[in-house]
């Protein structure tokens, strides 16, 4: 692991803690929905560590900064776009999120912080006496520096603690399920499954255009953004012929139903290629568009009000790059400016790079 190399590289003392403890007591592994790495600092202030591991891990190709706590979070795709969605060094984009020892991102905590009380069982000064001496825990045939394993008794609740007998016994079954079905779909990456749906789409006229995180990258620059974890569509049509087409273009991913849209593939903790498609459901009703999801009502993530749009803001569309293939976006910026107030000149919480400005006033057409 780049981020456990460089604190050892800089003799900072680290351990491992919450679920990347439980992988590493119970399976000797990363748990296989998790999607973060757990560690703590004890010796070095949240601003300390940020100073220490800036450099020597933007070398190695990721970011650091202050979330509530210290974030480590992949670049890859900023460096080299062409390549998919933070494949991860030696990766493709279909590789999965464990497959080349690349992760979605490693939560950075102070001490400090996770014995503060009045935060539940996971942190207090309750855990203090189970965290020194320092043990090792093993992960995938390397040893980590870890707490006392039962502090994990005190955490959490039926956590199976250092028993080889029940190390499997404690996985969720329907996790376990779910994942298997998306296994199936091979090497297939996000880019792969969002073109067999829309290919799909195309097919039986089903009219469809990116949407919300989707629809920025796309527009600013032609690919997910390293930081996004799902592909977002907004299609109108019958809510059974949309059912139908996504069976079709997928037949072995895991379609469900999403209160609040429309319909899912994959999940927050199921995902294809570490990443999950949300299908927005939408009618025409009048001059507008509005969001029908799969009960006549969706959820606004901004707002209190349901999503509803003048027609303009989808159509006409036009066909722009979005990864190794091509979607459909609107001509009209108004989803966009509604959504994103400042998306034409602010990237993140920076400002756009010249290659993103000029992708966006170029208008990234094919």
């Amino acid at each position: 692991m780049d981020v456990t190399d460089s604190l050892e590289a800089l003799n900072i003392t680290y351990y491992i803690q919450y679920g990347t403890l439980i992988g590493a007591v119970r399976d000797q592994n990363i748990i296989p929905w998790e999607t973060d790495i757990d560690i703590v600092v004890p010796k070095l202030s949240s601003a300390q560590m940020i100073q220490e591991l800036e450099s020597p891990l933007r070398a190695r190709g990721y970011i650091v900064f202050k979330h509530d706590i210290v974030r480590v979070c992949k670049l890859s795709a900023i460096h080299n776009p062409s390549s998919g969605p933070s494949s991860g060094p030696s990766s493709g984009p279909s590789s999965g999120p464990w497959n080349n020892n690349w992760f979605p991102y490693v939560d950075l905590y102070t001490e400090t912080f996770m014995l503060r009380p009045g935060k539940g069982k996971k942190f207090g000064p309750h855990v203090k006496p189970y965290i020194y001496p320092l043990h090792e825990c093993t992960i995938r045939t390397r040893s980590f520096p870890c707490p006392d394993p039962n502090v994990l008794k005190v955490m959490y609740t039926n956590v199976a603690v250092a028993d080889t007998n029940k190390r499997k016994q404690r996985r969720p079954k329907y996790w376990d399920t779910v994942r298997s079905a998306l296994l199936n779909l091979g090497t297939m990456s996000v880019y792969d499954a969002t073109a067999a749906i829309l290919s799909d789409f195309d097919k039986f006229d089903l009219e469809y255009v990116l949407y919300r995180g989707s629809q920025l990258a796309a527009r600013r620059h032609g690919y997910i953004m390293e930081w996004d974890k799902d592909v977002d569509i907004l299609v109108i049509g019958d809510q059974q012929k949309i059912e139908s087409s996504l069976q079709r273009a997928l037949p072995n991913a895991w379609v469900r139903q999403r209160d609040g849209l429309g319909y899912a593939i994959g999940g927050s903790k199921v995902r294809i290629d570490d990443y999950y498609i949300d299908i927005w459901v939408y009618k025409i009703e009048g001059n507008e568009a509005f969001c029908y999801g799969i009960r006549g009502s969706c959820a606004d993530w901004y707002s209190s009000k349901p999503p509803r749009h003048p027609i303009s803001f989808i159509r006409p569309s036009k066909l722009v790059k979005f990864g190794p293939t091509f979607a459909k976006i609107p001509v009209s910026d108004g989803m966009l400016n509604t959504y994103y107030t400042n998306w034409r000149t602010k990237c993140g919480n920076k400002k756009c790079t010249s290659v993103e400005q000029n992708y966006i006033n170029t208008g990234a057409s094919r």
